[in-house]
């Protein structure tokens, strides 16, 4: 019964979000918001009927009848609160928050949880992910433009000392030409004086 009062404790809070309303009648807004808690509210009597009805038999029951609350209450009824009142991104932002600190109870009060077997936390953490992945994605771009310029600053050293071999070698070709001419000479020197 403890996890049914974090989970319900948690979807509570979902419905005080007046912060992110568009400026429309407020008689509407009002409106909006008790649709919304009749059927959060609903959805939790569904919720009660499930868990009091007990253990169907099939694998992961606790899991299964908290996920469908969780779709009901935050997915299904968070919908309801999409129009004139709330933009689809700030029901969205609302419906992440509520899963985010639904995730963290559910992990430590529901043994056998498995955020991707449930549709709606799947689609939150999917989101997460991609939001992460943005920011990664930024940072790689920041890193991959220091690499380049490395790797050009590399080039340009590379070039300047294949350069520098090249002289070098030159140089020692001449010097070894020099040495080959210098052993002749002293060849025919020594040729001459033994005749």
């Amino acid at each position: 019964m403890l996890r049914l009062l974090l989970v319900v404790g948690v979807l509570a809070a979902f419905s005080d979000t007046e912060a992110n309303t568009i400026p429309v009648e407020e008689d509407a807004c009002a409106d909006v918001l008790k649709e919304f808690d009749a059927c959060t509210a609903q959805a939790y009597d569904d919720y009660k009927t499930a868990f009091t009805a007990g253990d169907d038999g099939r694998a992961d029951w606790m899991a299964r009848k908290t996920c469908n609350y969780m779709t009901a209450a935050v997915e299904d009824c968070g919908n309801k609160l999409i129009g004139d009142c709330n933009t689809e991104d700030d029901v969205t932002d609302m419906k992440d928050e509520q899963l985010k600190s639904i995730l963290e109870q559910l992990h430590t009060s529901v043994e056998e949880w498995d955020s991707e077997k449930c549709p709606a936390v799947k689609a939150h953490v999917d989101r997460v992910k991609g939001e992460d992945a943005g920011a990664e994605d930024v940072a790689e771009e920041v890193d991959v433009g220091a690499e380049d310029a490395g790797a050009e600053d590399a080039e340009t050293e590379e070039a300047v000392a294949e350069e520098a071999g090249a002289e070098d070698a030159v140089a020692e070709d001449a010097v070894a030409e020099d040495a080959v001419a210098e052993d002749a000479v002293a060849e025919d020197a020594v040729a001459e004086d033994a005749v």
